[in-house]
């Protein structure tokens, strides 16, 4: 799930540039909501698992 989230933020921040650059950036602006979410979800669900890996780590020694 987590390569999904960067997926989509790639692809969502390529989109809205592009958006941005072929209506400008008034109207375009608002595009770039959607690669600020995937982002976060992605380092929201990045952190998680780093923190579960580390758990884990601990029980096991």
């Amino acid at each position: 799930m987590e390569f999904f989230w960067l997926f989509l933020a790639i692809a969502s921040g390529v989109l809205a540039g592009y958006l941005i650059y072929t209506e400008g950036w008034d109207q375009g602006k608002i595009y770039l909501v959607f690669p600020a979410i995937s982002g976060f979800a992605f380092g929201i669900r990045r952190a998680m698992r780093l923190r579960f890996q580390k758990t884990q780590e601990e029980k096991s020694k």
